[in-house]
């Protein structure tokens, strides 16, 4: 699912009151985690740490034109959080955008429409060039989603001469963005096609594309519905293109992560938020299960044929009249991200991961602004899932190793997209090592709201020393954020947002990210606290 902006229609009901009432206790609860260093899983690939930029409004403000730049803060935070792919020109906006009107002297460009459902137009200031530089300067590159829903084959083999005709700048490409999606909007009514209509276009757009440069990897789009979330309107959509265009294909292109994605926000905050926290353990089975659909209907590119997430993250709503659209940026919503993140990494299949959005001036960017004014003035900072995929990159290392993990459980209903699931543990843990052999590193994700964890941790395979580097993302509540808020365009009102009613935090709490030392060793007790993601880092003795 793509992020639709003021689309996606909710129901809007009162807020719930809210309690007035201290912060819970914590109640420690007991947890145990087992590592064996000596069993490696996997490497983990750099595609994994990838995000997405859309070309509209110069890039939601990451061009500066009056400057001729991009925003010196944003370029800053993009290279600290250390994106590896960078995802252009953006989903739902791909099948509208023609790259030629995005390139040459930018006085000369014209403005270009950003999809049909608002007609809205604006000149396409960060094209292709401005893409490329801004991808090298953060040390990325980028996978390029060409217009396979208003474009021609033709003009997505002139945009791959345009980028290589010189030297291999950019490898990725995917052929369109969603056009499996047919729910009657007017944006779908003019793009969506069925898999064999899709598939036979892949196939075109890939021999002129690979004629230009054969060097290349081209992706398809794919997708399997599972419970709830059903965005494939059509049905054995993987198989028949699987079947079609298989052979041709080098990544398959999936957007199956966005949880809990309410049609109803009437329910409490605490029953929403746990839903979320369980939608890893459905994206699990349903990465299995796409997994088994490559094997079985692409046999001969099984091998070489792996799942790329190009979109993912937390979303809730999409109307700006919904109790929970802004609650994306909450430290719930980084609680997530992190959960879905470990899921990636975990599934060998899975070699390629986008998260939706780098940055804007409404609710997706994972780089927000502090500043809502009209006409923007940004501030931008950090939100909590900036923070949480900082945890991966930054504290984590480039080869899985076993680990298991005990903790209570909890169940959730069925809330949004997200089936009801069964015996979620409170508690996900991964671990690994890097490159040198030289650190292991546990990140731990304790999804309870209220309590603490206290785990009994072992390490087999390496031998600590007495003393571990931790970091810790946490925060007063679980709808706590770091202040970001969406711009307040003239004539749009934003819902009250609903707060949870026991520990309530989106209006007035806080979040934190800091590093410690702590005691460690072979076999120690680590109390996780509540509503956190913590990664520690262990030196070899």
């Amino acid at each position: 699912m793509c992020y639709l902006p003021f689309i996606l229609c909710c129901v809007f009901l009162g807020a719930l009151p809210l309690a007035a009432s201290n912060p819970v206790p914590d109640m420690p609860q007991a947890a145990t985690v087992s590592i064996n260093a000596d069993v490696q899983l996997r490497r983990i690939p750099s595609a994994m740490y990838g995000t997405n930029v859309e070309w509209i409004w110069d890039s939601y403000g990451l061009w500066n034109e009056a400057a001729r730049q991009v925003n010196p803060t944003i370029l800053k935070l993009t290279k600290d959080i250390g994106v590896t792919v960078i995802r252009f020109p953006g989903g739902q906006f791909a099948d509208f955008y023609h790259w030629k009107d995005g390139v040459g002297p930018r006085a000369q460009r014209p403005p270009a429409l950003h999809h049909l459902a608002s007609g809205d137009k604006s000149r396409p200031n960060f094209g292709t060039d401005e893409a490329l530089a801004f991808a090298a300067e953060v040390g990325a590159e980028l996978l390029i989603t060409v217009n396979a829903g208003t474009g021609t084959a033709q003009e997505a083999a002139d945009w791959v001469r345009y980028v290589n005709a010189r030297r291999l700048r950019v490898r990725y490409w995917e052929v369109g963005n969603e056009l499996y999606i047919n729910d009657g909007s007017v944006d779908s009514r003019a793009i969506t096609v069925d898999p064999q209509t899709y598939a036979r276009r892949f196939l075109e757009f890939a021999k002129a594309m690979r004629a230009v440069d054969p060097r290349i990897k081209i992706g398809a789009i794919g997708g399997k519905n599972f419970g709830r979330y059903n965005v494939v309107s059509y049905p054995d959509w993987n198989r028949t293109v699987l079947t079609i265009a298989g052979s041709q294909i080098d990544f398959l292109a999936v957007h199956n992560s966005y949880a809990p994605v309410l049609v109803d926000d009437s329910m409490d905050a605490r029953t929403v938020y746990r839903a979320m926290f369980a939608a890893p353990a459905l994206l699990a089975s349903n990465l299995a299960s796409i997994a088994q659909e490559i094997a079985t209907y692409a046999p001969a590119k099984a091998a070489t044929l792996p799942i790329a997430v190009t979109e993912w993250g937390p979303f809730f709503q999409g109307s700006t009249a919904g109790k929970f659209v802004d609650h994306t940026k909450t430290l719930g919503s980084a609680i997530y991200a992190a959960s879905v993140f470990k899921t990636f990494l975990e599934s060998s299949a899975t070699q390629m991961a986008n998260f939706h959005t780098l940055h804007d001036l409404s609710i997706m960017g994972w780089i927000g602004n502090t500043d809502g004014r009209f006409p923007p003035d940004p501030k931008w900072t950090p939100t909590p899932r900036y923070n949480a995929f900082r945890l991966f990159r930054r504290h984590f290392g480039e080869t899985l190793v076993q680990t298991s993990c005990s903790s209570p459980s909890f169940d959730t209903p069925a809330v949004g997209w997200v089936d009801a699931v069964p015996q979620v543990p409170y508690l996900d843990c991964l671990a690994s090592l890097s490159a040198d052999g030289k650190s292991l590193y546990l990140i731990a994700i304790n999804k309870s709201f209220d309590n603490s964890m206290d785990t009994d941790i072992q390490i087999a395979g390496f031998v600590p020393t007495a003393s571990a580097t931790t970091w810790t993302l946490t925060g007063d509540a679980i709808d706590a954020h770091n202040g970001t808020v969406p711009l307040q365009l003239p004539g749009v009102t934003w819902a009250r947002q609903t707060e949870d009613w026991v520990n309530p935090g989106f209006s007035s709490g806080t979040v934190s990210f800091t590093g410690a030392t702590s005691p460690a060793g072979q076999r120690f007790t680590y109390r996780f606290p509540p509503r956190s993601v913590t990664s520690l880092q262990f030196t070899r003795k």
